[in-house]
């Protein structure tokens, strides 16, 4: 029977090596993004590997986005047996602990908290009322480990990881598993990897000890296909930050 996956916020690092790893084990891909471009271009190379995926380009942040791309999939492939929200905060509005204010803190929890909170209550009551599905989500170091440089993510971060926590506590007797993958290093070929690899040159701010390595995507894709077909863990994590 064919399954299917949301990857929400897939870039080309971690969300698309897990529509690739998905892909192989028979999962049809909803691939959600800002940037319907590169969504295409992801579309096309999955279908050079035999997997079935489908781009819904959306901005989340926008009012009645979340409704719409779930709608969308909703229509195309029917309830979803996974969804998979690859936590990104916003890139431009991050700040240390003295520049956190209102408009940049709450870029950052809609982006990483109320936007993927409104995901999950839309397609979790289908998962429960079939006993079946999983929730899976992946957020960086600063969920678990303060960083300066990230205080207002931090902020962020902290809320989903403890929200899956409990999440899973309540809904795993019913069928549903829900998962977070801690990532505590850079991830190769993502857009925070390659945008600091572009930068550092220029820079003579050093990275925060354990960001100056980098994590394969294809192993951290593989972990979260792992949590998903085990269910034996609520949480993983990778990397030295984390």
């Amino acid at each position: 029977m064919d399954r299917t996956m949301a990857i929400v916020g897939t870039g080309p690092g971690l969300g698309l090596a897990t529509a690739y790893r998905f892909g192989r084990e028979g999962f049809r891909v909803a691939l959600v993004a800002r940037n319907g471009d590169r969504l295409d271009r992801f579309v096309t190379e999955l279908a050079g590997a035999g997997i079935t995926a489908t781009a819904y380009p959306a901005d989340l942040t926008r009012p009645g986005a979340v409704d719409a791309v779930a709608g969308a999939i909703d229509r195309t492939h029917g309830p979803l047996d996974v969804l998979y929200l690859n936590g990104q905060p916003v890139a431009d509005r991050i700040a240390t602990p003295l520049d956190v204010a209102d408009d940049n803190l709450r870029a950052q929890l809609d982006a990483l908290v109320y936007n993927p909170v409104a995901l999950v209550r839309r397609f979790l009551p289908a998962m429960l009322d079939r006993g079946d599905g999983a929730v899976l989500v992946s957020l960086g170091a600063s969920a678990t480990t303060p960083l300066p440089v990230l205080a207002n993510v931090g902020i962020a971060m902290a809320g989903p990881r403890n929200y899956v926590h409990t999440l899973h506590d309540t809904v795993a007797d019913r069928g549903v598993y829900a998962g977070v993958l801690t990532v505590g290093a850079l991830v190769r070929g993502s857009d925070p990897e390659r945008t600091i690899s572009t930068n550092r040159a220029a820079s003579a701010e050093p990275l925060p000890p354990g960001l100056d390595g980098t994590l394969d995507p294809a192993d951290l894709a593989d972990t979260l296909w792992h949590m998903y077909d085990e269910r034996t863990r609520t949480e993983e994590r990778a990397g030295a930050l984390a």
